[in-house]
């Protein structure tokens, strides 16, 4: 009885310190249908809206452009308990 007892004390402690390891993404969040998730990252905010507008500068024709349609803000963090490269753009 000791054994088992002391067998699914060892199980659940480490259950639980695995649990509160690894970080999760924010509540209600999810990632852009388009695009694939980086290994080792993890949503830490987001905003989605059904609709929206922006205004951009056309490069072209220096005029003001408003694009609607969806919106997507998505903020990706890396997993602090991992030593991991960050990831960077570079053109």
């Amino acid at each position: 009885m000791n054994k088992i007892l002391i067998s699914i004390l060892f199980i659940g402690m480490i259950l639980s310190t695995h649990l509160t390891f690894a970080q999760t993404d924010r509540p209600g969040c999810k990632d852009h249908p388009l695009f694939t998730r980086m290994e080792e990252y993890y949503i830490s905010d987001c905003e989605y809206k059904e609709f929206a507008a922006h205004e951009f500068i056309d490069p072209v024709t220096k005029k003001e452009v408003v694009v609607e349609g969806h919106y997507f803000y998505i903020i990706y963090d890396i997993k602090e308990e991992l030593e991991v490269k960050k990831a960077s753009l570079r053109w």
